[in-house]
Order: structure tokens, then C-alpha cells, then sequence
């Protein structure tokens, strides 16, 4: 009797940094339509730091450096058949993304050894309508569907992710917000998706804050026409995708009184960034009056650090209010569990 042939999905890594973020839902969906299989690098850890550390370019900035770290794990842990490493040129007309994100596909196959085949499928919004269309279906061929079908693939990616947008990542990940619906205080934590929702990078603080009773709203709780409707706000925009993003949802979330204190967790060396904190420093004290903190982190922040100034902000918040904290942040890491502020 003769054994049939078992044909195996093709296996597409995906690096957990960078754009990862934004764009999972899109990607996630259009592979699982054309049936391949999609694999993860793992969560972001000393290991993964360390291979990017080791390879990346000395002037990259921190999240880059990761982003190189997690290609590697694929390429050393993974045993996948492709890595995706797309060309994000624009993806909302008027803004781009930073130039290292074009260029990492290239950064990757000249400084990471023995790399399965890198997919590097440009995505221009700017080139018109139905941009993001063309450039899906182009993947689809490119790992071998047939033009139908990447084209039914594509529509049904494209409709999923204008569904759930990009606040999907986010949300899944957040694992206290539903007990922080009668909280006194109320922070607006803004700062690129990459860098705030890294755990390792970030130190968690999004749920660092919500287990001890704090209300968190980040860039991906305000929506892109009200990120629109703050166009007026900058004399000069901001030309820079995630700046564009970080920099409006803050003003929004202060021109609106949704929040009691904004933190920016920002990348050190990170240019566009560095630009955005000095805009939002500025502003919150001299137009919003709003209290402001600036966090900087990189490859070696320690989550003590970050925990500290967490702790002494969200302390001048109540006392502004007139409460006090019932458990600080560093307690409730020890307890592993979260309590109200009260």
C-alpha cells in the first residue's frame, strides 16, 4: 500500500519586535488565509537582547538592536522556511516610517549568518488606492499562492485589521485594565507600540500600573479620527508615522481632560523621539498643565529604575488629589497580584 505524501504548511517567522506591534493582525490573518503558519519569535528576553546587542550596528537604537535579536532567534531556534521582514515605507498618506525600518531586511542578511530566505515586500500607502491591496497580493505570490488566491486572502486580511485595527495587540496583552474601571488616578502612558508594549524593554508598565489600581489609556485608546482631529495643534507636522501617532493621542488625551498625568516611555538615541518629548514637555506645562514624566530606556534599563519613577510620579498624582497610595508599584511585583489605589 503506498503512503500518501504529507504535504507541511510553509512556516513564516515573524520577529515579536518593531512594527510587530501595529501590524500582527493584518499579517497573522492574510497567512492563516492562505493556510501557511505562522511562528512567533518568543517573548523578549536577556537572550534575544544579546544576540541583537552582538550583531546590530553600534548606532542603532535600542528597539532595533531587539528587532535583531528576535530575526536571529527565528533563524537559530525557529526552524522556519521564511522570515518576514517587510519594507514599511508609509502606511497613512503624509506620514512615513523611520528610514532603519526600510532598511532592515538588508540589516538582517548582511550581519545575521545562515538566515532562512528573508520576504522583504514593500508597503507604500502613498502610491494610491488599493496600495496595500497590491502589495498583500504580491506576498501571496511571492511565497507561491495563486494570484486568486492571494487576492481573496488579501481582502479578507484587509477587512479583518480595519475591524480590530491595531489596537489588537494591545488589548490582549493588557491583563488588569477590567480592574482599574473605578480608579482615582488616570495616566495617559503614550510612546511608540514597540517600546510600551515590549515587556522587557518597557519594564511592563502598562501592567505594572494597572495592578495597582491606576487607569492606563495609551495611543491605541484613541482612534485615528480623533488623532485626526488634532491636526490644527502642530504649526509643522510631524512627519514620522509612530511620532505622528504619539504625539496627537497625547494632546487629545490632555485637550480633553482624560487623564490626571502623561508619561512618554521613549527609546534613548532615538532621534524622532527625542523631538516628540520636547514637544510634549513643553506643551504640558506650559498649555495643557498637565504633570509630565519622561522616561528613557535602552538595552540595559533595569525595571528598578523604572519602577522608582513610576512610584514617585504616581505619588505627586494623589497627593494632588488628596489620597494616598495604598500599595506602591515595587509591592505589588513582590505580591504578584494588584490592589487598588485608594
Amino acid at each position: 500500500m503506498e503512503m500518501g505524501i504529507v504535504f507541511m504548511p510553509l512556516r513564516i517567522g515573524i520577529p515579536r519586535a518593531l512594527y510587530y506591534y501595529t501590524f500582527i493582525p493584518l499579517w497573522e490573518r492574510f497567512f492563516y488565509e492562505l493556510g501557511f503558519e505562522v511562528v512567533e519569535s518568543g517573548i523578549t528576553n536577556k537572550e534575544i537582547v544579546d544576540m541583537g546587542v552582538r550583531t546590530a550596528v553600534t548606532d542603532a537604537c535600542a528597539p532595533v538592536k531587539i528587532f535583531q535579536g528576535h530575526a536571529e532567534w527565528l533563524a537559530r531556534r525557529a526552524n522556519v522556511d521564511v522570515v518576514f521582514i517587510p519594507r514599511m515605507v508609509s502606511f497613512e498618506w503624509g506620514y512615513v516610517f523611520c528610514p532603519k525600518f526600510l532598511g532592515l531586511p538588508d540589516m538582517v542578511r548582511a550581519t545575521i549568518d545562515n538566515m532562512p530566505r528573508i520576504i522583504d515586500t514593500e508597503f507604500d500607502l502613498r502610491k494610491g488606492p488599493g496600495a496595500l491591496l497590491r502589495s498583500l497580493v504580491r506576498l501571496g505570490t511571492e511565497l507561491g499562492a495563486s494570484r486568486g488566491k492571494a487576492l481573496v486572502a488579501a481582502v479578507k486580511a484587509i477587512r479583518h485589521f480595519r475591524q480590530v485595527g491595531w489596537t489588537d495587540y494591545a488589548r490582549r496583552e493588557r491583563r488588569t485594565g477590567e480592574n482599574t474601571q473605578r480608579a482615582v488616578v488616570t495616566i495617559g502612558l503614550v510612546g511608540y507600540p514597540y517600546i510600551v508594549h515590549d515587556q522587557f524593554l518597557g519594564g511592563d508598565m502598562v501592567n505594572l500600573l494597572e495592578s495597582a489600581g491606576v487607569k492606563v489609556l495609551t495611543i491605541e485608546d484613541v482612534s485615528s479620527e480623533q488623532v485626526r482631529s488634532e491636526d490644527r495643534s502642530l504649526e509643522k507636522q510631524v512627519f514620522w508615522h509612530y511620532s505622528n501617532r504619539t504625539i496627537k493621542s497625547a494632546y487629545y488625551l490632555m485637550r480633553h481632560g482624560l487623564i490626571d498625568g502623561l508619561v512618554h516611555a521613549t527609546a534613548f538615541s532615538c532621534g524622532p523621539d527625542a523631538i516628540v518629548d520636547k514637544f510634549l514637555e513643553l506643551d504640558c506645562k506650559h498649555q495643557f498643565g498637565v504633570p509630565y514624566l519622561s522616561l528613557s530606556v535602552d538595552e540595559h534599563s533595569g525595571r528598578a529604575g523604572i519602577v522608582t519613577r513610576l512610584e514617585a510620579f504616581l505619588d505627586m498624582l494623589l497627593r494632588k488629589k488628596g489620597v494616598r497610595a495604598e500599595r506602591q508599584l515595587s509591592d505589588c511585583i513582590r505580591a504578584g497580584q494588584g490592589r487598588r489605589v485608594s
